[in-house]
């Protein structure tokens, strides 16, 4: 009932089937068999897209202080850097998302980095054009942990709702036909025929109560 989710929870009968065409006809026919009704049911469809991500570089281990790397580069790697420096931006008024918002919007910047010290708000930012040179970091305690992401695409999947969402209606029951041969009987096992529509062939529960009725 909702497209949300990766991949969507089916309906019960519903299931994810593959659906690719690669060659003429260019149209497919996906048979469902759904086994419970559903005010608001809908079709989904997964396709892939590619986006910018930014991903971590080179995260480093807490437990080994050699691995607490920053980017220092020796040049600015793009027509202009801050100036007295090789960082497109360097500054301390600029928090996590205020960084990485400046190096999208800088076609040069391909990395940004802000430092993480435990218990106190730190907004040191830079970006960069080029991350060739890391330098140890050797003063957690004071000038935080660097964490540094890098600018890359990669293929991202999605799903999408196809066409309006549907009713699906429950079993309807037309005809009720007690067996004939013998007669019903009390105490005994007997049978009765239900004739409707939208009987799942599993998983279909049907209460029957008999009552006394008056002549």
């Amino acid at each position: 009932e909702s497209c949300e989710g990766n991949p969507p929870v089916p309906l019960p009968g519903g299931t994810n089937q593959s659906g690719d065409c690669y060659f003429a006809p260019s149209a497919i026919t996906a048979e469902f068999t759904i086994s419970q009704p559903s005010a608001s049911a809908r079709v989904c469809s997964r396709g892939s897209t590619t986006q910018q991500l930014w991903v971590r570089h080179l995260p480093g281990d807490l437990n080994n202080p050699m691995t607490i790397k920053l980017c220092e580069p020796s040049y600015c790697g793009a027509p202009l850097c801050q100036a007295g420096s090789n960082y497109l931006f360097d500054g301390f008024a600029c928090d996590e998302v205020c960084c990485q918002a400046k190096c999208d919007n800088d076609k040069f910047c391909r990395y940004w980095q802000h430092f993480v010290i435990p218990g106190r708000v730190f907004r040191k930012c830079q970006t960069m054009a080029h991350c060739f040179d890391m330098t140890i970091q050797t003063d957690i305690a004071n000038r935080g942990e660097p964490r540094i992401y890098q600018r890359t695409v990669g293929v991202v999947h999605t799903w999408s709702q196809l066409g309006p969402a549907f009713r699906i209606k429950g079993p309807e029951i037309l005809a009720v036909t007690p067996q004939q041969h013998p007669y019903p009987r009390a105490g005994t096992f007997f049978a009765v025929n239900l004739q409707g529509l939208g009987f799942a062939l599993v998983g279909q529960q049907v209460s029957v109560k008999v009552m006394d009725k008056a002549r």
